[in-house]
């Protein structure tokens, strides 16, 4: 019921040819766009499986059947469920043609590329690992790439939806099942909440389902509603929701999307993440020791690329309540604020704030004489700060986004419950 995009990232080689990062099915079409790439930049040499989930490896697997001639690179802790088989015989390419993704690895994109592993995370002791991520930074571009540890909702539906089928909008405008299809855009914002909160707090079920037969009969009766007239929008009539109050859908969805900030998915975050701060910790600083630089986040879903440097990545690991350590001196923007008041531009607007504001580059070049703190500490430091290094214009107060609502949450906190007591996932640590 949800219609987001999903991509794969291509690269040009410095020493010619193309990495494929995060591939998506290896359609017709998709195969005669990767053709006319190739037939200018050169052949597919590098495939690489930055994720241990389902939808991924599978697409990854198909295209390095397709493209014979390419090495399959791959996060090394692959699985599956619920018989845990051998790379082999799960049609990854034999012969040498899959490789690991691990450190002393040395593949021949390293000109090109630096990659961090975080991971691999056991959903439970004894399991298979549920959770592993290698995200690449494009050295050229200053770029970092990743598969679902981050996502940037826009504001507006994609335009690939509007290419592709425009059902989905349509049936999630409605706010009720008797109503008709309304504007898209709220189709798109109830989109977002769905697949992000699965049942974010606007949201009401007219009978939702206890476990029990009664139950089930109960929430299948009230999900089928009589067709009005206008049942064009696919998915056989089902509709077992409502949405009474459409400023709660609003304030809702402005809080996620929070004009496009980087997002850590909240399923990610409080099921695997949150169970792991000194590894979010560790990628961090990783990611501060070979990347510093970044620019650019292009994830494999919702919207990319993201203008974002490390101080908005650490923000949205932050946000997402994973337990980093405090960083003491994003505590003394006020006082260094106070300190250059003889600055032709005063540092007020290092305050928390919603939107991006320019600060003059004089006063940046005071900050950092003065203090004698090279770039990387400041931003390390005060990580509300963006040095454009990309483009050369001037530092941006950063857009730092806040922890989302506890009672757009509550739902998957339940469910995070719900995995601890099946045992599915371990518990917190106290």
């Amino acid at each position: 019921f949800v219609h987001i995009p999903v991509r794969c990232i291509i690269v040009r080689l410095s020493f010619g040819g193309l990495l494929v990062y995060g591939a998506v099915a290896p359609t017709k079409e998709c195969l005669s766009l990767l053709a006319s790439l190739e037939k200018e930049y050169g052949q597919v040499k590098h495939i690489i499986l930055p994720s241990t989930a389902t939808e991924h490896k599978l697409y990854a697997i198909q295209l390095a059947q397709k493209k014979t001639k390419a090495l399959l690179w791959i996060a090394p802790s692959q699985f599956s469920f619920p018989l845990n088989l051998p790379n082999n015989l799960l049609g990854f390419p034999s012969r040498g043609r899959t490789r690991l993704l691990v450190d002393k690895a040395n593949p021949e994109f390293a000109c090109d590329f630096d990659f961090i592993r975080l991971g691999p995370f056991f959903s439970a002791p004894s399991t298979p690992a549920s959770f592993e991520e290698i995200v690449f930074y494009h050295k050229k571009t200053q770029s970092l790439l990743c598969c679902d540890l981050f996502v940037s909702v826009s504001s507006q539906p994609p335009e690939i939806i509007f290419q592709n089928d425009v059902r989905a909008l349509d049936y999630h405008s409605r706010d009720f099942a008797s109503s008709k299809p309304g504007d898209r855009l709220d189709g798109w914002k109830k989109i977002c909440l769905f697949a992000l909160y699965f049942q974010s707090s606007p949201l009401r079920v007219a009978s939702e389902p206890d476990g029990t037969f009664k139950g089930l009969i109960d929430f299948l009766r009230t999900s089928f509603p009589k067709p009005n007239g206008f049942n064009n929008t696919g998915w056989g009539n089902f509709f077992a929701w409502s949405w009474p109050d459409t400023k709660a859908v609003d304030r809702a969805f402005n809080a996620l999307s929070a004009h496009g900030s980087l997002l850590v998915p909240p399923i990610l975050a409080l099921t695997i993440l949150n169970r792991r701060p000194a590894d979010c910790q560790a990628f961090i600083e990783a990611l501060d020791n070979i990347c510093a630089d970044i620019s650019y986040v292009i994830p494999c879903h919702f919207d990319a690329p993201v203008r974002a440097d490390l101080g908005e990545i650490e923000s949205a690991f932050r946000a997402a309540s994973l337990g980093l350590e405090d960083n003491f001196l994003s505590t003394l923007v006020a006082p260094v604020g106070n300190f250059f008041q003889s600055s032709p531009t005063q540092i007020t607007s290092l305050k928390k704030n919603e939107d991006e504001q320019n600060i003059s580059s004089n006063t940046m070049t005071n900050l950092t004489t003065s203090l004698s703190l090279p770039r990387r500490l400041w931003r390390r430091f005060l990580p509300r700060i963006r040095f454009n290094s990309a483009d050369g214009g001037p530092p941006t107060i950063l857009r730092r986004r806040g922890p989302l609502p506890d009672e757009d949450l509550a739902f998957l906190r339940q469910f995070e419950r719900s995995l601890v007591e099946a045992g599915a996932i371990e518990p917190l640590s106290s």
